[in-house]
This record gives C-alpha cells, structure tokens and sequence, in this order.
C-alpha cells in the first residue's frame, strides 16, 4: 500500500512539473533582424527570424504554401532552399521581386532567412525603409502565423500526454479503491477467523470434558463386566 501511494505522489509531481515550467514561460516577441547570409554560396543581405517552437521541414513546408496564398507565387524547395522567381509585391516594387529563403536549424528551433531581390537591389533599411517596412511586414505575418501553428501542435502534444497521465492516475486510484476493499475484506475474513477460532477452542475444551467422561462412563461397564462371577 505504501509503494502505491508514493506512485501516486511522485506522478503527480512529475507529471505537474512540465506543465507548471510552461507556464512560466514569458510570451515570445517576434524579432527580426537585418543579416548578410549565403544561400547556395552566394552573399545575400535580407531579414532572419528564429522560430524557436517550430520543426524545419514544416517552416519549409509552410513558407511555401504562404507565399502562394499571401503573394500568389510558386516557388521551388530543394534541401532547404526556397526560389520564388518574377514576384509581384506592388509595395516593394513596381516590377517583378525574386524572394529566396532557405530554413536552418536553430537552438530548439529553426531560423529562417529571407532575401528580397528587387531590380535595384536586395532590400535593405539602408536601401529603401518603405520597401524594409514592407517586407519585414510579410515575415513577421509568416512567423506568428507559424508561431501559432506550432504552439497549437505543441498544445495538441500536450493535451494528449494530460488525458494519458489522467487516465493513468484515475487507474491507479481505482487500483487503490481495490486494494483497500481487499484490505477490508480480508480484515473482515481475519476477524471471522478469529471468532472462529476462539469458538473452536471453547468446542475443544467442551468436548474434552465430554470424552473424559464419556471415558469414564466407559471403564464403570467394563469395571461392572468385569465384576460378574
């Protein structure tokens, strides 16, 4: 009974502890920043941004699907590298913007690095800072719409290990509510036992005192057998 209460115990501490480190977690601030980076060895200037709940493949995956809905443009992907070629963002350009991007890994999560190329020029906030207001608009769009799907995941993870761990705790209770009554009946079979066997041995002494004179009244015949001539 002792071991099935500190299981109990130490589920509940560990199972608590994941969740109440969580929520203390401050809320994350989208930061982006402005980087030199190669994509496919060449030197580009353009924005990152660090997604730090997010898997690499699925910011890939998703990139992808957002700047066809966002931007209506189809783009190639190929080892983590993202061409969308002859794009039209009116805000940045009049003419056709070639975006390239490419996801890498990142501490817990996955960085991804943007390079807007218009005719003139990469954009930059040196360059032209409507055109940077505008792109850095489109990437922070991107990463909180990234950002939720990943916390939603991470949610959808999480709701399933707590109805694992409640389930597992509600078993273990109903495995305590057993034993218990075990406990309790075998109390009870202990106690009838016990009455049982004080009245077994008031019987023994009864029927002792029985035989000795059943006995006796035995060796009075044999004795009175015995005194016929």
């Amino acid at each position: 009974m002792n071991s099935l209460f500190a299981r109990l115990t130490l589920l509940i501490l560990v199972f608590s502890l994941p969740f109440a480190l969580l929520a203390q977690q401050p809320p994350r601030k989208i930061e982006i920043s402005e980087s030199t980076f190669s994509i496919d060895k060449v030197e580009h200037k353009g924005l990152e941004v660090t997604m730090p709940y997010a898997d690499k493949k699925v910011v890939e995956k998703e990139f992808m699907q957002f700047m066809q809905k966002r931007c209506n443009a189809k783009g190639s992907s190929k080892k983590g590298v993202m061409t969308f070629n002859n794009v039209s963002i009116g805000q940045i350009s009049a003419r056709p913007v070639d975006v390239l991007a490419q996801v890498l890994d990142a501490n817990e999560g996955t960085r991804l690095q943007i390079a807007f190329i218009t005719p003139e020029g990469n954009v930059s906030s040196e360059r032209n800072q409507e055109q940077y207001y505008v792109a850095s608009g489109l990437v922070r769009e991107f990463d909180r719409n990234q950002s939720v799907l990943a916390l939603n995941e991470r949610l959808a993870n999480a709701q399933k290990q707590l109805d694992a761990k409640q389930r597992e705790l509600d078993n273990l209770v109903k495995e305590k509510s057993s034993l218990e009554k075990t406990i309790r009946d075998c109390q009870e079979t202990i106690s009838k036992a016990e009455n049982d066997l004080r009245s077994n041995a008031e019987n023994q002494e009864r029927v002792n005192r029985e035989l000795e004179q059943q006995r006796a009244n035995v060796q009075s015949i044999r004795d009175l057998i015995g005194g016929i001539e």
